[in-house]
């Protein structure tokens, strides 16, 4: 992560980092069996940390568990719209954004679940990603490598 961070993204979209592997409520497991948190991990690509993803989405595909238990079975159910919008109060200077802005996190499961895999296809949130990447984004130049490959 602090490779890519210390990269110049300057001519980039945005940047995208897929992570497959265990984990705990904490955070991800490392090749070295440490744990690095969540937010160590958003953070490395902050504008305070690499300045050419300032206003850039950063986003972040995270396969591994959260936890050992298992989750129940649920139902889909239909609700009517909400029509009341959650705001927030908090105050941003008008010159600047939150550093912590542009982020998408998505995980495969929620703190303290296990994460669900096919053992002959694999998880079923990367097979999703990848057919809805597949079929929805446009490949062009040689910025991104398919999935199956390294770097996404």
């Amino acid at each position: 992560m602090r490779y890519l961070a210390a990269r110049d993204h300057t001519t980039a979209d945005c940047v995208v980092c897929c992570m497959l592997s265990h984990g705990q409520a904490e955070g991800i497991v490392g090749v070295d069996g440490r744990i690095v948190t969540y937010q160590e991990l958003v953070k490395t690509l902050s504008p305070n940390y690499c300045p050419s993803l300032f206003k850039k989405p950063k986003l972040f595909f995270i396969q591994a568990c959260r936890g050992t238990d298992n989750q129940p079975a649920a139902f889909p159910q239909i609700f009517s719209e909400d029509k009341d919008m959650p705001v927030s109060d908090a105050a941003v200077p008008a010159d600047s954004i939150p550093e912590m802005a542009d982020y998408l996190l998505a995980m495969s499961t929620v703190p303290h679940y296990a994460s669900y895999r096919e053992i002959e296809k694999g998880t079923w949130f990367i097979q999703s990603l990848c057919r809805n990447l597949k079929l929805l984004v446009p490949r062009r130049g040689s910025g991104a490598v398919g999935c199956g490959g390294r770097g996404l």
